[in-house]
């Protein structure tokens, strides 16, 4: 639970307004955003990525934006649009690893995102994340690669179903590995709340910034 401060969220959403363009209406987001807060359903820095990611979408041209949605049974996207090409669900991630898995953080969230992915993109025919700039995701490579290709192997994917199960044993591996076999990531939104502004990068251009990260590394 993440039950806070609503002055202060209201406060922090005005000052977070005040670095928007003021002509996108986001009364309906905001009132839903502060509900959810109320309820403890969100943490503040959630709140405020949304009401960011959630201006841009409208911005963009996106309808029908909303927060918090429900797109399945017991499945819920943070951000949702639509266009022409359909429906599109944004991800938020801050890389919050459990206690537990302190020792293996890179593990625990790859394979976090690798199962959000599997259970989200069969719902929604775009799926995106968003990041903030002190955060880079270690999403899968294989998953930033097209879909239904040999650059996504299977014995790239059985490595990564061995490691989704490490951490979720209670998961559908078999239509896991399926699903992940033509799941495909839209983009990726980096979302600089100080600003107020969102930039986009391509799948191509996240691997870039991973593979760079790790030549450190190694």
């Amino acid at each position: 639970m993440f039950r806070g401060d609503s002055e202060a969220l209201h406060t922090d959403i005005r000052i977070v307004l005040e670095r928007l363009a003021p002509h996108v209406y986001l009364d309906d987001i905001v009132g839903k955003i502060k509900g959810f807060y109320a309820r403890g359903k969100i943490s503040l820095n959630h709140a405020l990525a949304e009401v960011v990611i959630a201006h841009y979408l409208r911005a963009q041209g996106f309808k029908h934006v909303d927060v918090e949605h429900n797109i399945a049974p017991r499945i819920v996207c943070d951000v949702y649009g639509e266009l022409e090409r359909g429906k599109l669900c944004v991800e938020i991630e801050y890389g919050f690893v459990p206690p537990e898995y302190a020792t293996e953080p890179n593990s625990y969230l790859r394979a976090r995102i690798a199962k959000k992915i599997a259970t989200i993109s069969q719902h929604v025919d775009i799926l995106a994340f968003a990041i903030p700039p002190h955060y880079i995701p270690p999403i899968p490579l294989i998953l930033l690669r097209p879909p239904c290709t040999r650059s996504r192997s299977r014995r790239g994917l059985s490595d990564l179903i061995s490691l989704i199960k490490r951490f979720y044993p209670d998961s559908d591996i078999e239509a896991t590995e399926k699903i992940l076999t033509r799941a495909e990531i839209g983009f990726f939104l980096i979302v600089d709340i100080d600003r107020g502004k969102v930039a986009k990068l391509t799948p191509q251009q996240m691997e870039i910034l991973l593979t760079t990260i790790d030549s450190f590394l190694t």
